[in-house]
């Protein structure tokens, strides 16, 4: 396993800091200074995290990629309010999960709308 080297390459080629890393994902800085140094074991666990905001996969970090995307994937979304639309980035999933919650509640309240004002014209 080269983890140290694959990930120290991933990060150079992305502009990303160890710092940056540590945040988005909340592992420790020192266990990710620890793993590019090659001196902690591999939490796995821990690596999926990683590999996601990293935009890969755990082989990837593991093993080497041949081709690495430039940017770190994120999660976008769209609310789209009719006169105009919202785009939100990045988002971590507890956060997506409230906003689909938040549409979808809306969305049935405006269908009950719809429907109590058909039945008031009739």
């Amino acid at each position: 396993m080269k983890l140290n080297t694959n990930l120290r390459k991933i990060l150079n080629r992305k502009d990303i800091t160890v710092a940056q890393l540590a945040r988005a994902t909340r592992i420790s800085k020192n266990t990710i200074q620890d793993w590019i140094s090659g001196t902690s074991p591999r939490d796995l666990s821990k690596l999926k995290e990683v590999a996601q905001y990293l935009g890969t996969t755990i082989d990837d970090l593991l093993f080497g990629a041949s081709e690495i995307p430039q940017k770190p994937l994120t999660q976008t979304k769209e609310i789209d309010f009719g006169n105009f639309a919202v785009i939100l980035r990045p988002l971590d999933n507890r956060t997506i999960d409230r906003i689909n919650n938040f549409v979808e509640r809306t969305d049935k309240v405006s269908e009950a709308q719809i429907g109590n004002e058909r039945k008031g014209e009739k």
